[in-house]
């Protein structure tokens, strides 16, 4: 799975935690820009109380290059949109990639973008 720090909520990161937690064999990847720390701190302590180890969570940092980025999302099994602020450009070039995205609709608009 693979999403930007900044779409993640205590919601969001329990679901996809929770998801992470029963799935021995996933590795849950988020993309972090070096003004995310108290967010990586948030999900580090929600994980610990789900008791998922960390060494499951990989940070990576913004690729620049469209190449490299369309070949990380290829790897990936499947891309988890965040619930409320669904992604645009991420899960069009997920598809691009032939990489599965899940997302969730919400109640207001920016949280039903990847449904249309």
């Amino acid at each position: 799975a693979g999403v930007q720090l900044f779409a993640v909520n205590p919601v969001v990161s329990a679901m996809w935690l929770r998801i992470v937690g029963d799935m021995p064999d996933v590795v849950f990847a988020l993309t972090a820009n070096a003004f995310a720390f108290a967010g990586i701190e948030a999900l580090a302590a929600r994980a610990a109380e789900l008791h998922v180890d960390m060494s499951r969570i990989k940070w990576h940092q913004r690729v620049q290059e469209d190449e490299a980025y369309i070949q990380r999302l290829a790897s990936a099994d499947v891309i988890l949109d965040s619930t409320w602020h669904n992604s645009i450009g991420s899960v069009l070039d997920a598809l691009w990639a032939a990489t599965p995205v899940v997302s969730v609709s919400g109640d207001r608009a920016s949280s039903r973008i990847a449904a249309s």
